[in-house]
């Protein structure tokens, strides 16, 4: 089936396609135009391209952060947005407003289209897309695996697993190697350490030195391609898709990717959520599994079969309006016409885009030396931090975990890991770039954005690596 709407796309002349989408076009201009409430008429920068916009200059494997830098600079910090096909979204990065927006987040704004299909694609429908109740109602019931007790539970298994990686580096660097690939190292580690924290499941990824030895979930994710290294059509839907998301359904080459993705982590869970059942049951000698398992998997096989409201079904922020809105302003912006206006009028249905990596990067907000690594600034945040840093709500001030109704849930398990893994190393070893200081770091676009080095192929950061005497 597959195959044959792929066969019939194929087919289509380029002249087809477009006339197809302008009629879509048109016919939402007109649905738009009816609309009693405008947005607020901003200043932003000339779309480069009617069909896309300026969207691949934020989702290529480029440098999104040095475009939003430019386009801040020169407009400031609520500006518009061409996103092609005559449509304007806001980019937003005015903190008060921000603040506003996320506080709001799941009930009068919602993630695009595009966003949640999106996501249904790669992972299924679940807590990253659903809204309203159903997202209170699955936070709800997730919640108690992420809570301070249960993260000082997790801690023993991440110094246990900590301890795995050193046996496994010693024999790499017994062999004669100086050189040790980091990054998949530590990926494998945050995967066994989510494995039996979240699961109780030792997925093997520090069972053997041998790199080619791999969990079949790390070969999923490893198989997912960056928009612009797929097929002419593949990258031309994927750049269309947030006017027209239905593109994202048929079957070009990162749709048919993403699903595997999808089915194969489906087949996972599903062999963990039923061999973690049996096990509840047997432990508790309950038919109703409730046992006494705080693992991110027995919760929600608690959730799945509870009584008390929280029942589960098996199965860069963006967000839209879901009603008018009027949005507050720490600073007053001009319009397009030269008014001077300190609120946003957002109307039901604008798209609009908080670009969370140049507010963590903003000099206006952190100061000149925001680049520059020095984590004394958060020592003393009273004294040490700017006003607008301050201000901000999110973790110790910075927006990597996003903030309101999206906050993420699995933060404090996420820092643990971090935590706890980067202890057991550097008091082991020393690490040193393979050019010191010059080593040029790149940005490698997956499944996830990743650092690597200039000349590697892949997200690969080879590292020299020495004992600690």
């Amino acid at each position: 089936m597959a195959s044959s709407i792929l066969s019939i796309i194929q087919a289509l002349r380029g002249s087809d396609i477009v006339a197809i989408l302008l009629f879509i076009f048109v016919v939402r201009l007109i649905k738009n135009s009816r609309s009693r409430v405008q947005t607020t008429k901003l200043q932003g920068p000339p779309g480069e391209n009617f069909f896309v916009g300026l969207f691949p200059a934020i989702s290529g494997a480029g440098e999104p952060l040095k475009a939003f830098e430019k386009w801040a600079k020169q407009y400031g910090t609520v500006f518009s947005f061409p996103m092609g096909f005559g449509r304007q979204d806001v980019m937003i990065w005015d903190i008060k407003a921000v603040a506003h927006i996320l506080a709001r987040d799941t009930f009068v704004y919602h993630q695009p289209n595009f966003t949640r299909v999106f996501i249904d694609n790669m992972t299924g429908r679940g807590i990253l897309s659903v809204e309203k109740d159903d997202h209170r109602r699955h936070r709800k019931a997730l919640t108690p695996a992420f809570s301070n007790a249960a993260i000082r539970g997790y801690v023993n298994i991440f110094n246990d697993n900590a301890e795995k990686l050193k046996a496994t580096w010693d024999a790499i660097l017994d062999s004669g190697a100086d050189t040790i690939e980091v990054q998949q190292w530590m990926n494998r580690l945050a995967l066994e350490n989510l494995g039996i924290a979240g699961f109780g499941h030792h997925f093997g990824a520090l069972s053997s030195p041998d790199t080619n030895i791999k969990p079949k979930i790390m070969e999923v994710f490893e198989s997912f391609e960056a928009p612009e290294k797929s097929s002419l059509l593949s990258r031309t839907f994927f750049f269309l898709a947030p006017m027209f998301p239905v593109l994202l359904n048929l079957p070009t080459q990162n749709t048919l990717i993403m699903r595997n993705i999808k089915y194969s982590m489906k087949k996972i869970a599903d062999d963990l959520l039923e061999r973690t059942k049996k096990e509840m049951m047997m432990d508790s000698g309950d038919e109703k599994a409730g046992g006494s398992d705080k693992s991110i998997i027995g919760l929600l096989i608690k959730a799945e079969s509870s009584s008390d409201g929280l029942t589960m079904t098996p199965e860069e922020v963006l967000a839209q309006t879901q009603q008018d809105d009027v949005v507050p302003l720490s600073k007053p912006i001009h319009t397009s016409t030269g008014e001077l206006v300190s609120e946003l009028v957002l109307a039901k249905g604008q798209g609009i885009h908080i670009p969370l990596v140049l507010i963590n990067n903003s000099e206006e907000i952190w100061g000149p030396d925001v680049k520059e690594f020095n984590p004394e600034r958060w020592l003393d945040p009273d004294t040490t931090l700017t006003g607008d840093a301050k201000s901000i709500q999110g973790h110790h001030h910075i927006m990597s975990f996003s903030d309101g109704a999206r906050f993420c849930l699995g933060r404090h398990f996420a820092l643990a890991n971090f935590k706890t893994s980067l202890a057991n190393l550097v008091r082991r070893y020393t690490f040193e770039m393979p050019n010191g200081k010059d080593t040029v770091v790149e940005r490698h676009l997956g499944a996830l954005p990743r650092p690597k080095f200039a000349g590697e192929k892949g997200p690969r950061v080879p590292l020299k690596v020495r004992r600690i005497d």
